[in-house]
């Protein structure tokens, strides 16, 4: 009987182990690819917001304006 226990107990043991094991790295994997969508986004926006700055001149950012001769 306890043979028999065993013969069910150890396959049962890694199956449940390997399942486990499993479940983390696909975790680790949707959290890794959500920061990279994450990262995306921000990038984007960053360069948005920079393309917009880059279309003032120059003269936008001094806070003296040189007029005349």
């Amino acid at each position: 009987m306890m043979l028999f226990f065993l013969a069910l107990a150890i396959p049962s043991l890694v199956l449940v182990t390997q399942a486990y094991s499993q479940l983390k790295w696909e975790a680790f994997y949707q959290h890794r690819n959500l920061a990279e969508e994450l990262a995306v986004r921000i990038n984007n926006r960053f360069s948005e917001i920079i393309t917009a700055e880059e279309r003032h001149a120059f003269t936008d950012f001094t806070f003296l304006g040189l007029a005349g001769d």
